[in-house]
């Protein structure tokens, strides 16, 4: 048998099955009300029923958030990611606090010395525009650092979030002042 007359078998086979395919409600699902596609995700946050929400579910501090630029005039980029219900990137509305606090010899955060405290509203589209960065979908605060921390400083970024509709979510993250 040559190859056309095998392509030609096989076109054929597919023309059909797709008409019964089409034709068939249980199959097809043309003319069936009740078929639905619904995936499983494996990692879904079940709130009593298979119900999704839409919306931040938590929260982390971005791994690339660093301290940039030449002492004296160093900022923290600091990025935070919301994750919905499926733990996919999500944007998200309320006001954000990120607390600066120097970190221990023995690595533990020392919250009574805080360093710094910024407060930074995310509730208009403005605000959406102007810290929403769509290429790691985070957000990006450019945080200035205060001059009197000295190269090789240890520190803990704490950042809490108030969502304007939800549970209020946390996340920290450990930085070293560099050159």
């Amino acid at each position: 048998m040559s190859f056309h007359r095998i392509h030609s078998i096989f076109c054929a086979f597919w023309r059909i099955l797709g008409v019964l395919a089409l034709a068939s409600p249980t199959v097809g699902g043309v003319g069936c009300a009740d078929w639905r596609l619904q995936p499983r995700v494996p990692n879904l946050v079940e709130t009593g029923s298979d119900r999704f929400e839409l919306g931040p579910r938590s929260m982390r501090v971005y791994p690339s958030t660093r301290i940039v630029g030449e002492p004296g005039s160093q900022l923290i980029e600091a990025r935070l990611e919301f994750l919905d219900a499926a733990g996919d990137s999500t944007k998200a509305v309320g006001r954000a606090r990120l607390d600066l606090f120097p970190v221990t010899r023995q690595g533990e955060i020392d919250r009574a010395r805080r360093v710094h405290r910024w407060e930074i509203d995310v509730l208009t589209l403005t605000d959406q525009r102007r810290f929403y960065d769509p290429i790691t979908r985070a957000y990006l605060f450019r945080l200035q650092l205060p001059d009197t921390l000295s190269t090789g400083a240890r520190l803990g970024l704490e950042a809490f979030f108030k969502p304007t509709e939800g549970e209020p979510m946390e996340a920290g993250f450990r930085l070293t002042v560099s050159n």
